[in-house]
């Protein structure tokens, strides 16, 4: 049985290599893909080793060194430039400004606790203004065993600073965030700005294996066509290491385009994605494996390569644009996600979002989406192969 799927095996990629389209797809099309991921959008001000957010409610995990600690500094009094730079000049410690005189105490708790929630940060700063200009407030927001040493640093600054004419604060008062807690894997959200440049690079992944599998579709019904499944069924050759041995093409290809696109990521992007080569290269592999498998199950179903072409790529502009590969959906109403998460590219999101803010469960997630998916589609395709014999 071995043997004779591997033989089929070879001789679908004696065809596959001869096709002109499916080496654009496989290699063109994945390559360009990346370098989509070098747009940059961010929407932040670097000076001094202070990164100025301009909006309140935009992620640090897409802006982070992953070696420093991470603070987030809410700073309503005008008097606390010096303290900033201060606590940048530590050298460990990643500082992140956001200029809040115009919003209510309410409005950054609020903000701190969605930050928490959502955000990979470790420690949350508020260094208030007006009424309560004499206190900085200091929140643990992660796990890094480094807040003890930043929590006596920013004390020890506060008290050299007040030493000084330009007193910030009285002292600093260390409290404990509400809604600390890990945010379930199905809530997570992604920054808008973001993914948009994340999901179009992604859509562009996706159609190169959905039109791969149509490719590789087209070796099967050529093989139909021309009586060559007739006559591997009257050998010893059963239909189970036919399908099986389509099976290994499609994982082979998902991996190989998989490299290709990895090879990619790692010569030519220089932006900071917030994925490293492994989280990277398991996303792709996953929907490499959905979609090639899905045109593959398709074409079989329709029984030529030009309707399940068109099948296919509608699919497709639906599930991406239904995903959130093109505009955020984390604001759509209830019904709009619960469709939203059938969509196999959301899943992709998700896990990427998982990694972005220093979340392993993107692993087992993407994985579980992938043998789902594939085993839903393989079982449609295998049922529609038996069908389309018997007629």
């Amino acid at each position: 049985m071995f043997n004779h799927i591997r033989e089929m095996t070879k001789m679908t990629f004696r065809v596959l290599i001869r096709n002109k389209m499916f080496i654009f797809f496989g290699i063109a099309m994945m390559l360009g893909a990346t370098f989509l991921l070098n747009i940059s959008v961010g929407k932040t001000e670097k000076k001094e080793e202070i990164t100025v957010m301009e909006e309140h409610d935009a992620q640090i995990a897409y802006l982070q060194d992953y070696e420093k600690f991470q603070v987030k500094i809410y700073n309503q009094n005008d008097n606390a430039d010096a303290l900033l730079k201060e606590l940048a000049s530590g050298g460990m410690f990643q500082i992140f400004e956001v200029k809040c005189k115009e919003m209510s105490r309410e409005e950054i708790m609020a903000s701190a606790e969605y930050t928490s929630m959502h955000d990979k940060v470790d420690a949350v700063v508020i260094i208030g203004g007006g009424e309560i200009e004499q206190s900085i407030t200091l929140y643990q927001s992660g796990s890094d065993e480094r807040y003890d040493f930043f929590e006596t640093f920013l004390e020890s600054k506060v008290r050299g600073i007040n030493s000084s004419e330009n007193k910030v604060a009285k002292e600093v008062v260390v409290e404990t965030l509400e809604n600390t807690s890990q945010a379930p894997v199905w809530d997570m959200e992604v920054d808008s700005h973001k993914t948009v440049i994340y999901g179009n690079a992604l859509a562009l992944y996706t159609v190169a294996f959905l039109f791969s599998g149509i490719i590789i579709l087209g070796t099967i019904i050529s093989e139909k066509d021309n009586l060559v499944y007739t006559r591997i069924l009257l050998s010893k050759a059963s239909s189970y290491s036919y399908i099986l041995s389509k099976f290994v093409v499609i994982v082979v290809t998902a991996f190989l385009e998989t490299v290709i696109a990895l090879f990619g990521y790692n010569l030519f992007v220089k932006a900071d994605v917030g994925l490293n080569t492994l989280q990277f290269g398991v996303i792709l592999f996953g929907m490499g494996l959905i979609f090639n498998s899905l045109s593959v199950a398709i074409g079989i179903c329709c029984g030529n390569t030009l309707t399940a072409s068109i099948a296919g790529f509608s699919i497709w502009v639906m599930t991406a644009l239904l995903g959130g590969l093109y505009f955020d959906i984390n604001n759509s109403s209830v019904a709009f996600k619960r469709v939203a998460s059938f969509m196999p590219q959301r899943w992709g999101l998700k896990a990427a979002s998982l990694f972005m803010n220093g979340n392993n469960l993107g692993y087992p997630l993407i994985i579980i989406v992938s043998i789902t998916y594939v085993s839903v589609v393989l079982l449609i395709g295998v049922l529609g192969l038996k069908l389309t014999s018997k007629e």
